[in-house]
């Protein structure tokens, strides 16, 4: 095949890949009467064979992600010894663990009651008052800070404080972790 057939090859190809795309998106029918290209008729039925023979499917865009920034949060990030402050000097304050209940019996930080999911989040919560002082966490800052979400714009607290980093952090700055086996949930 010399140069120039294998252009004209060429140029065939891309016309039938043009067709086929106009004619997926509906385009061909009002084009094709002002330049038909060769063997229009048997390309068109094949190619509407091929793709209205298939069930359509439809494309649903990914759900926009919900990013708080700092200031739209109505919870406070606290670092662990601040955290810890609140959590040893206020006695009303509720410690909640938010991960899996294995990890909470592995190790917590002293007096945390677990809350894995949003019924136990919500038994554990129902009889307090929305001023209640409520100190979250979780093992880095994933499930807290849903679970943040969830206390103060769901539930309406208006006081809840999340530890900035986890359970990981709180370990790094050397502070309490209860061991104990079978810690009481």
């Amino acid at each position: 095949m010399t140069r120039m057939h294998h252009k004209i090859g060429s140029a065939k190809i891309c016309r039938t890949i043009v067709a086929a795309l106009l004619l997926a998106s509906g385009v061909l029918q009002q084009v094709s009467a002002q330049s038909p290209f060769p063997y229009q008729s048997q390309f068109q039925t094949k190619i509407q064979h091929l793709f209205l023979s298939r069930p359509q499917v439809q494309y649903h865009p990914p759900a926009k992600q919900h990013i708080i920034s700092p200031s739209q949060q109505s919870w406070k990030d606290l670092p662990p010894k601040q955290f810890n402050r609140i959590r040893e000097t206020n006695t009303r304050a509720v410690l909640i663990d938010t991960r899996m209940e294995a990890k909470y019996e592995r190790e917590r930080i002293p007096g945390a009651r677990p809350a894995p999911y949003s019924e136990e989040l919500r038994a554990l919560t129902d009889t307090l008052g929305p001023q209640t002082p409520l100190l979250i966490y979780c093992g880095a800052d994933e499930r807290s800070t849903t679970v943040c979400e969830m206390l103060t714009e769901e539930m309406g607290f208006r006081n809840v404080f999340r530890l900035k980093g986890g359970l990981r952090r709180w370990k790094k700055e050397n502070l309490p972790v209860d061991t104990s086996p079978k810690a009481g949930s």
